[in-house]
C-alpha cells in the first residue's frame, strides 16, 4: 500500500516539492499530476504560488519545473546546520589527524561547490580556504563527485562547453570530463590532480543521506607532491570510513 496522499494545502505543496527535487528529469505539469494523483488545475495553481515565492522555477520553454533559488538557499542552509554538528566536526578532526592533510565537507550550491565545514592541517605548505568558500564543480574532486551522481539533464546543463572554464592545462572538459564522471560514478572515488590549481591535489568520496542519495562530498586536499598513488589509496580508505561515520551521525 502506498503512502497516504496529503490533504492539506501545505502537505500537497510539500509533496510537489519532494517529487520535483527527487525526479531524474525536470517534471512537467502532467508528470506531477500523474505521479501525485492530483488534478492538473490544483497542481498548476500550487506551482504558480510556489513560483511566485521563488521555491520553484521553470525552464526557458516554460514547461518543466526546477528547484528555485529560494529553495536552493534553504536547502544549503539546512544542510549547513546539519553538517556543523559537533560529532561531525569530531569525525573530520580525527580524519585530519590520521592523514595529516586538510579535510573539507562540500555540497552543491548552484553551479559551485560550497564548503560547509573545513578542518585545516598544521603543515606550513597548504591551501587555505575557509568554510563558506565556493569552488568550481568541474575541476575539483568534490565537484566532479557531485556532478557524477546527479541526473543526466542537470549534469549536462552544468558542464555545457560554454560554461566550463579551463583553469589549468589539466582541466577536463567535453567528452574527457564526461568519461571521468562515468568513472567516478562506477568507483565512488573522485581524484583531482592540478585541475583547478597547479600544485594542488584532492580526493573525495560521497556522503549519503538516509535514503541513499549523495548528500555531500568528503575530501582531503594537499600539495600534489604529497599525493602519490600510495597516499591516494590511504586517503580513500580513511575517507570512506569517515564518511560512514558522518552518515551514522545524520541518519
Amino acid at each position: 500500500m502506498g503512502a497516504e496522499r496529503p490533504t492539506s494545502a501545505i502537505g500537497k505543496a510539500f509533496a510537489i516539492i519532494e517529487h520535483l527535487v527527487s525526479a531524474d528529469e525536470p517534471p512537467q505539469l502532467a508528470d506531477l499530476s500523474e505521479a501525485l494523483g492530483m488534478p492538473k488545475p490544483s497542481v498548476h495553481r500550487m506551482l504558480l504560488q510556489l513560483e511566485e515565492t521563488g521555491i520553484v522555477t521553470r525552464d526557458i520553454q516554460g514547461k518543466a519545473y526546477y528547484a528555485g533559488a529560494r529553495l536552493t538557499r534553504l536547502s544549503v542552509s539546512a544542510m549547513g546546520q546539519l553538517m556543523r554538528r559537533d560529532n561531525i566536526r569530531d569525525v573530520m578532526h580525527r580524519l585530519v589527524s590520521r592523514l595529516g592533510e586538510t579535510c573539507n565537507l562540500g555540497v552543491l550550491d548552484g553551479d559551485r561547490v560550497l564548503y560547509l565545514e573545513r578542518v585545516e592541517c598544521d603543515k606550513p605548505l597548504r591551501l587555505y580556504l575557509a568554510a563558506g568558500s565556493r569552488v568550481p564543480l568541474h575541476a575539483t574532486a568534490t565537484g566532479k563527485l557531485l556532478l557524477a551522481f546527479m541526473s543526466t539533464a542537470k549534469r549536462e546543463a552544468l558542464i555545457d562547453l560554454d560554461r566550463v572554464e579551463i583553469l589549468t592545462p589539466n582541466t577536463l572538459s567535453g567528452d574527457a570530463l564526461r568519461a571521468r564522471l562515468e568513472q567516478i560514478r562506477t568507483t565512488g572515488l573522485s581524484v583531482n590532480r592540478e585541475e583547478s590549481m597547479l600544485g594542488l591535489a584532492g580526493v573525495s568520496v560521497p556522503v549519503h543521506d538516509p535514503s541513499g542519495q549523495v548528500l555531500a562530498g568528503l575530501a582531503v586536499h594537499a600539495p600534489v607532491s604529497r599525493f602519490a598513488e600510495a597516499e591516494v589509496e590511504e586517503a580513500k580508505t580513511a575517507l570512506l570510513e569517515a564518511a560512514r561515520e558522518i552518515e551514522s551521525c545524520i541518519s
